[in-house]
């Protein structure tokens, strides 16, 4: 019998000897007694974990050599240890701190990979290494998933489903086999009877609904709607939060903590060059930041579609790298461009979001992940503003009031809304403004005052932004507005010909822009529209819109340059 596996109540059954040494005895009640301490310590980590003073150090230190003998809990406890590891190994204070976090990490993980699937089960979804993760996801990103070597994909369920299988795959089984389908059978029962093999049927799926990647909001809405979940069985330990993250052959120590930022200088500073990624390199990053969000049990548009063309990464300070990336071409938008980004500190997914960028305007959405709370987030914001500011050139960034508390209690609670507004973002809508600086001036002049709830949910009633730039750039709702108006102006309303005729104008004026395939036809009809109902004139303008079709599907950044020049 294994000493590290037993436990107190082992004293008193042991079928197998009568007698114990009294080195054996006491080795067994040591580590009885480091399990029973566990959860103190590790509540006192967490409390040290967020400080970077010399004594917040030295405390790291002795609390994770004693975790480190401790005997691990099997429960959800290890979840809250594993992200206060995790943030201690983001923001070390010193070589000796950042080695003993990892090697509680490893032994975290040493301690889970020798549990039963069983046992296991209980910490599903917790992103722990070498626990399961049930969730459903995209038929754009299973087949690069498929091709993963760090877990095992099986059929979980399909749970209550607002689309029933039989209609779905009606859209796609040959005429023949329609009729099985609509046999009475639904769901798994269904899909034994068509894939009799079970290793085959999530391939069947998948290939099934793959006849619908030229119709993609169509193939969504049927796919999304079966509910289908799918089991990740992970093997090897890289499918985790603790060990999804990027190698870091010099990480950054946090010798003292960063205290106040100034946002504004920080987004001046100049950008270094992205660096230059090979493609294991550029595998790395796509892997990593697919991985965060899978464990996460969410997706993004930018990283399901991710354009590795597209993807550039900016090694910053302290230890922050900002990867950006686009869509594909056949998931843009038809004027912006929506731009994903993961943040990474010290190789760990730390913060994700993105931008919807339109010129010199971008509404920006920031969302840090757990584990790293609490710790730099107004100069990880700041970085982040930085990047998209010089890599796109946009000096006006929104916000939209979830970020902030509408419908996101945790938002009000926290006060997110003052974290922006310190930051110099102002509410848009003039009396939320007004509003905003009334509560600003209670504070200062008594320091106990906390702004309401009530007062909190109505500051979240409209957007807030940060002005960089002299004026308010052109956004593409002003541009939608003018379009719709166009339509209903001209047309009466009916868009079928207004595309038409707005296309054979744009034609006539700035020539035809050739031969185009879908993508690029899509983006000549948002633009002929623009063009039209902006009535845009000047030939250098139209030159540039006409260029601009073709360079969208292929080019992310140099379609913004070119319509930074046409908004100038």
């Amino acid at each position: 019998m294994c000493l590290a596996a037993i436990r107190p109540d082992d004293l008193q059954a042991t079928p197998a000897r009568t007698r114990w040494t009294s080195a054996e005895k006491h080795n067994v009640v040591s580590r009885a007694r480091m399990a029973s301490r566990f959860p103190a310590l590790s509540k006192a980590l967490k409390s040290v974990a967020t400080t970077f003073d010399d004594e917040s150090g030295r405390r790291q230190q002795e609390l994770l050599a004693e975790l480190a003998r401790s005997r691990l809990p099997l429960s959800r406890a290890l979840s809250s240890y594993s992200n206060t590891l995790m943030f201690i190994a983001a923001h070390p204070r010193d070589a000796c701190v950042l080695r003993a976090a990892l090697d509680c990490l490893e032994q975290l993980a040493d301690f889970l990979r020798c549990q039963s699937s069983r046992k296991k089960d209980k910490l599903q979804n917790s992103g722990l290494p070498y626990t399961a993760t049930v969730s459903t996801y995209s038929h754009d990103l299973i087949p690069w998933m498929l091709r993963s070597k760090h877990y095992r994909i099986s059929l979980d369920s399909f749970w209550r489903p607002e689309i029933k299988l039989s209609r779905a795959l009606a859209f796609t089984l040959p005429s023949l086999e329609c009729d099985q389908s609509g046999s009475g059978y639904e769901g798994r029962r269904l899909l034994e009877d068509l894939v009799p093999r079970a290793e085959n049927r999530l391939a069947f799926l998948i290939a099934e609904f793959a006849r619908l990647d030229d119709r993609p909001a169509l193939k969504d809405y049927l796919f999304d709607g079966l509910h289908l979940y799918l089991r990740l069985t992970p093997t090897n330990r890289s499918f985790s939060r603790a060990f999804n993250r990027l190698a870091t052959p010099a990480p950054f120590f946090h010798g003292e903590s960063i205290g106040q930022v100034d946002l504004r200088q920080i987004v001046k500073r100049r950008l270094p060059p992205p660096r230059r990624l090979m493609r294991m390199g550029r595998d790395a990053v796509v892997t990593a930041a697919r991985h965060a969000m899978m464990l996460l049990e969410r997706e993004t548009d930018p990283t399901t579609h991710l354009d590795a063309r597209s993807l550039r990464v900016f090694e910053l300070d302290r230890g922050v790298a900002v990867a950006i990336y686009g869509m594909v071409a056949c998931r843009q938008l038809p004027l912006e461009s929506y731009v994903g980004y993961t943040l990474f500190k010290n190789g760990f997914p730390a913060a994700y979001g993105g931008a919807w960028i339109f010129g010199r305007h971008a509404l920006f959405g920031i969302n840090i992940f757990e584990p790293f709370r609490g710790g730099e987030s107004a100069y990880l914001f700041g970085q982040l503003l930085r990047v998209y500011r010089q890599a796109f050139g946009v000096n006006y960034f929104e916000v939209e009031p979830y970020q902030y508390g509408q419908g996101n209690p945790e938002g009000i609670r926290s006060g997110a809304f003052w974290f922006y507004y310190r930051q110099g973002f102002r509410p848009v809508e003039p009396n939320l403004a007004k509003l905003a600086l009334a509560e600003r001036r209670r504070i200062i002049k008594n320091l106990d005052y906390r702004t309401p709830p009530s007062v909190l949910r109505k500051l979240a009633e409209g957007n807030i932004a940060l002005q960089l730039g002299r004026r308010i750039p052109m956004s593409v709702a002003d541009v939608r507005a003018r379009i719709t108006s166009h339509i209903q102006s001209r047309y009466n309303g009916n868009r079928v010909i207004a595309e038409l005729s707005c296309r054979r104008l744009f034609a006539r004026s700035a020539g035809s822009p050739g031969r185009l395939d879908r993508d690029g036809q899509r983006v000549y009809r948002e633009v002929a529209l623009w063009a039209q109902s902006a009535s845009i004139r000047s030939a250098r303008s139209l030159a540039l819109l006409r260029k601009m079709i073709r360079v969208k599907p292929v080019d992310l950044y140099g379609y913004q340059r070119l319509l930074r020049q046409v908004l100038r």
